[in-house]
This record gives C-alpha cells, structure tokens and sequence, in this order.
C-alpha cells in the first residue's frame, strides 16, 4: 500500500518573528509561517523492505554436539 505525501511528510517546521521600533518613524511588523520537508523521489518511490533474522546452525560451529551428525544440515554437494 503507497502512503500519501501528507502522511510522509512529518517534518513540520514553524517561524514567528516580529519587529517594533515604537517611533524612530513608527515600524510594526509581524509574521508567521509554516512549512513542512517534501518527500525526495527516492524516498517518495522506494519500497518497504522486511528483514528476517539470521540462522545457523549450531552443528555447524560446534560439530561435536551430540546429534549433529543426524539433525545437523547437510552442507551442499
């Protein structure tokens, strides 16, 4: 399932900023503005990946367990 732009960008980013010269010729200012990171191409198309965790098999470092020898795997011809 692809998720929407909306949903990806959760790097939001805010400014406030503000000037007052009360005479000097009178200066009043005022801002606010808020913004957010759009996604890049490739983190905009890339797939989810799943990972598994990593098997071995104990006969394999330690050959001498009892068992190995009938439960262990078979290494490859």
């Amino acid at each position: 399932p692809t998720t929407p732009v909306s949903d990806r960008a959760t790097n939001t980013s805010g400014r406030i900023s503000f000037k007052y010269a009360p005479i000097r010729s009178l200066l009043f200012r005022g801002s606010w503005s808020q913004g957010f990171r759009v996604p890049s191409i490739s983190e905009f198309f890339a797939g989810q990946f799943q990972s598994f965790n990593a098997l071995t098999d104990p006969c394999v470092l330690t050959p001498t367990l009892p068992n190995c020898p009938t439960h262990a795997v078979q290494p490859l011809a």
